[in-house]
């Protein structure tokens, strides 16, 4: 940032020159609603690239501003039973469940795993028996639709 810095005196002058880029700017609005979904966000964000929208979002959390995944496992089930999150739960020999929640912990994401099964608690807890590398990222890249979920959490609850 160019010019003289006035975060000593103000917090949100100091928050300001943290976040500093339009695109920043405009994912922290969007973010002061309540949380968001990454696609979510990514459609409210008209014309952000996918890349730029992660690479904004690390660089807030990286400054303390943490991006929490609501929901992480889904709504119906539907991601557990995805082709390529059961194809990476059998190469990892760990159940689908344990292949999303990495996921979100290789992006730096917080989130929290309900379930009232000891043998799923268990699971959501086992996640640093094993690492996804780069291909598997790819592969849950592409998992990617681009649509918004089909419940809002401000309508169902979180």
């Amino acid at each position: 940032m160019t010019g003289r810095p006035y975060g000593h005196y103000c917090p949100v002058a100091k928050t300001l020159e943290l976040v500093g880029g339009r695109w920043t700017l405009l994912i922290v609005r969007e973010l002061l609603v309540g949380p968001q979904r990454f696609t979510d966000l990514h459609l409210a964000l008209e014309g952000i690239p996918r890349n730029l929208l992660a690479d904004r979002l690390r660089h807030l959390e990286a400054h303390g501003i943490v991006t929490q995944a609501w929901g992480p496992l889904g709504r119906d089930g539907r991601l557990l039973r995805d082709p390529v999150v059961v194809g990476l739960a059998r190469r990892h020999a760990v159940a689908p469940a344990q292949i999303v929640l990495r996921w979100h912990l290789e992006h730096g994401l917080a989130f929290t795993a309900r379930s009232s099964a000891r043998e799923r608690i268990a699971q959501n807890i086992a996640l640093f028996d094993f690492a996804l590398g780069p291909e598997d990222l790819e592969l849950m890249r592409s998992l990617d639709a681009g649509r918004a979920p089909e419940r809002d959490p401000e309508r169902h609850g979180h």
